[in-house]
């Protein structure tokens, strides 16, 4: 089974990971801590990170839960500045999560139904 090595330069971390192991369970072993409701069945979209394979030049956004490691890589989590409030508790209690927009045809097929 391939090994690939993921990066996590915003906090110093690097480990290597197995083939067919996603972002998240790569998180969680690097003890990352990572918002992930839905228990990774890619739902709630509060995973979201931003990636870059190596080689590539591009970060791009994917959800941590449905993201297979398969190549050396770097992720990074979306900073305070990145982060909505969004209401999760009573009132007076938010807690930070990263809330990326759907897609306009998402926002679409919602308004005609």
């Amino acid at each position: 089974m391939r090994k690939y090595i993921v990066c996590f330069p915003e906090i110093g971390r690097e480990l290597e990971i197995s083939e067919k192991k996603t972002i998240l369970e790569a998180m969680i072993s690097a003890g990352i801590p990572i918002d992930a409701p839905c228990g990774g069945r890619g739902s709630c979209g509060k995973c979201t990170v931003e990636l870059r394979r190596a080689g590539g030049s591009q970060w791009v956004r994917a959800r941590a839960c449905q993201t297979l490691v398969d190549a050396d890589m770097e992720v990074r989590v979306p900073s305070d500045g990145d982060v909505l409030r969004v209401l999760t508790q009573g009132a007076g209690e938010a807690r930070s999560t990263w809330t990326p927009r759907p897609p306009a045809a998402v926002w679409m097929r919602a308004a005609t139904g």
